[in-house]
């Protein structure tokens, strides 16, 4: 298979699509995502297994009552620090309370 690289002048989208980079808002926008990971990791670590079990039944689908309370920790945990936004927002859930 023959393939042709054309030159960038004649890409269809050169000189249309621009990229303004600021280190500065990326930077604040990392540690925004770095302070809620931490705030969702100290949350699922200082939670009641009770309250946790309530959270993994919510996040996870599936039955929790076969899972250990290390089992539940871990996986919260584990969710806690792979979607932060969504453990906070299950944990402030009024209906799990």
């Amino acid at each position: 298979m023959l393939c042709v690289l054309l030159p960038i002048h004649y890409h269809p989208g050169n000189g249309t699509e621009f990229y303004e980079f600021d280190n500065e808002k990326d930077a604040q926008e990392d540690v925004k995502d770095i302070n809620m990971e931490i705030d969702a990791l100290l949350l699922a670590r200082e939670l009641d297994i009770t309250s946790l079990e309530a959270i993994a039944r919510l996040v996870l689908g599936k039955d929790v009552s076969t899972m250990t309370s290390s089992e539940i920790k871990r996986d919260m945990l584990l969710f806690a620090k792979r979607y932060p936004s969504d453990f906070l927002d299950a944990a402030d859930d009024p209906m799990l309370k």
